[in-house]
């Protein structure tokens, strides 16, 4: 099924969902991780969210459209983002769950569990040399799926 979700879009209402839940510290890491973890629960779920996959960066999985948004903008100008979003009941409430668990952890501690051995960024990261590679999702399907079953 083809998304009209874009990543500016779903980081723009994952932000203001952040702001309503009064979730501290919302910075460039936090929500890229957040989209991480609520497109790879959407992927174990069989659903993309949105179409552009994530990539491999220095400090964890990342969204290129919304790294350089933010490197020419940034976190709260998201705010001012219009974007027609079509999310249904289900994603929403992944969102919902995603922000509800994860809004007390750092920046930090998102970006190292994100770099947990065996996860999807560490087995793309030993097999290639330069950022920038996608993750697969495949790999994250999997990896997810676990952790959905624990």
């Amino acid at each position: 099924m083809i998304k009209s979700v874009s990543t500016l879009g779903l980081a723009e209402y994952v932000y203001q969902k952040c702001i309503e839940k009064n979730v501290k510290h919302i910075g460039h890491t936090k929500i890229q991780k957040l989209l991480y973890i609520i497109y790879g629960i959407n992927i174990a779920n069989d659903n993309h969210i949105i179409q552009e996959k994530p990539i491999v960066m220095r400090y964890g999985p990342v969204f290129e459209s919304l790294l350089d948004y933010i490197q020419k903008h940034s976190v709260q100008d998201l705010e001012k983002l219009i974007d027609s979003r079509n999310l249904s009941n289900s994603e929403e409430s992944i969102i919902e769950d995603v922000i509800e668990v994860c809004k007390d952890w750092s920046a930090n501690a998102l970006s190292e569990w994100s770099h947990e051995r065996g996860s999807p960024w560490d087995i793309v990261k030993q097999k290639s040399t330069k950022w920038g590679e996608v993750m697969p999702d495949d790999l994250i399907k999997n990896y997810f799926t676990n952790i959905i079953k624990k």
